[in-house]
């Protein structure tokens, strides 16, 4: 991977042999894992429906049918 910053920060790199053992070992890790990705993808759906439906009123988050929502129905 190549990243340049715009401003002076931190990174961090998880291995990813490491994490998976981390999260077998550890149900909660994997809940706060999953909880985690699922705002990631949310927040990334809302700014693609941004962009695609400019304007539009509502929730998008409430409008996708992701399988997320196809949990809860």
């Amino acid at each position: 991977m190549n990243e340049k910053a715009i401003e002076e920060g931190e990174a961090a790199v998880i291995l990813r042999d490491e994490l998976k053992e981390k999260i077998a070992l550890n149900g909660g890790l994997a809940v706060d894992m999953m909880n985690w990705l699922a705002d990631q993808y949310r927040k990334t759906y809302t700014k693609f429906h941004d962009l695609i439906l400019p304007g539009k009123k509502g929730c998008a988050i409430l409008e996708a049918d992701t399988p997320f929502q196809q949990l809860w129905r």
